[in-house]
């Protein structure tokens, strides 16, 4: 990567490790994507599911930046076929009405979707979604911290680093 080289950043927040003898590819936080599915939906009443079950639905995607949209292409490719999007918004509370309401099935980590998926007055509609996990090992994934081999990191950086070393541990 160019820009740690140059010293023009200092870090890199990565899913794909850098190949590079001088750079440190520092394993952060890993997770498995799940689903978030109509409660209506057969699917809501299965634990998991293969990725390439779903071959015939139709995906809601969170389109907020080109990585989320092009990784569910990818971890949909790797499962043989590419998504049927009816979808796509940057708007997570639209994403999850849209599948309650069973227009789609939408890439989520378990994680947010129990942050998200609190009940709430003005959401109704979140009870009648669930989450299904996916047992592909392709959609297991891992962020990452990138820097340069022997650099000097200054006291505010190594801060940074401790910092973010202990928030992804309480994960």
């Amino acid at each position: 990567m160019p820009l740690l080289r140059e010293r023009r950043i200092d870090f890199a927040l990565l899913t794909e490790p850098i190949e590079d003898v001088d750079v440190v590819n520092e394993e952060l936080y890993s997770y498995r994507m799940g689903l978030v599915v109509s409660r209506s939906d057969p699917l809501a009443q299965r634990k998991s599911v293969h990725l390439a079950e779903l071959k015939d639905y139709y995906f809601v995607c969170n389109n907020s930046s080109p990585d989320q949209r092009d990784s569910i292409f990818d971890i949909c490719s790797r499962a043989g076929f590419r998504p049927r999007l009816r979808m796509e918004c940057d708007d997570a509370d639209l994403i999850g009405e849209a599948v309650s309401r069973g227009l789609g099935i939408s890439f989520v980590t378990k994680r947010r979707f129990r942050e998200n998926n609190v009940e709430d007055p003005n959401r109704p509609w979140r009870k009648d979604t669930a989450f299904v996990e996916v047992e592909d090992d392709f959609c297991v994934r891992t962020i990452r911290i990138a820097y340069l081999r022997g650099a000097y990191h200054t006291a505010c950086e190594q801060n940074f680093l401790r910092g973010l070393r202990a928030h992804f541990a309480e994960e």
